[in-house]
């Protein structure tokens, strides 16, 4: 099949977000990191596969890339075929007691959220007549903790009341939960 099942960093310790449909993966770093000579460590569903970028062979958890844009990682399989992964390293803001969703897309749709903390909301376009009540919500977060209607949500988990989803609350501490309108 030519995939990526985990793409990950231990310096920074980063885990890779995979979104198979759009064929693309998420990283975030601590502010600061040097993006410019990372190592990550990957693994594909064929063993004998080849993973590239630019051509160059990569070696998971040895090759080293500049990721200060996207790189295109390119799986091939034992029968040539090949299939391209956007990787994406983003580096986190400064944590703060603000509590926020640094990054909301679709597992499930290639669709990005866009983020609005002065009115505490996010925005999405997902084609007409999708079924809401199957979307997959991926996110990120500086907080301990996303609510939605007082049930923590895990990200890549399906949202069983995301149709009905009225608001979404972000918690750093038990006692400090931050409404999203």
């Amino acid at each position: 099949m030519k995939s990526i099942l985990s793409f990950n960093l231990s310096d920074p310790a980063a885990t890779g977000f995979i979104d198979d449909e759009a064929f693309a993966i998420f990283l975030t770093v601590p502010q600061g990191t040097d993006v410019t000579a990372l190592k990550p460590a990957f693994t594909t569903d064929e063993r004998t596969a080849k993973v590239k970028v630019n051509d160059v062979v990569q070696v998971s958890g040895d090759s080293a890339q500049d990721f200060t844009q996207p790189l295109t990682y390119t799986v091939e399989a034992l029968d040539g075929s090949t299939r391209n992964y956007t990787v994406t390293v983003s580096m986190q803001r400064e944590l703060s007691t603000a509590k926020e969703i640094t990054y909301f897309g679709l597992a499930s749709l290639s669709s990005v959220g866009t983020i609005d903390e002065i009115n505490h909301t996010i925005a999405l376009t997902v084609p007409f007549g999708t079924n809401l009540a199957s979307l997959v919500p991926a996110f990120t977060s500086t907080g301990t903790g996303v609510y939605a209607n007082g049930d923590q949500q895990i990200s890549g988990k399906p949202l069983l009341i995301l149709a009905r989803l009225l608001c979404m609350s972000f918690m750093m501490k038990p006692a400090a939960l931050r409404p999203i309108p």
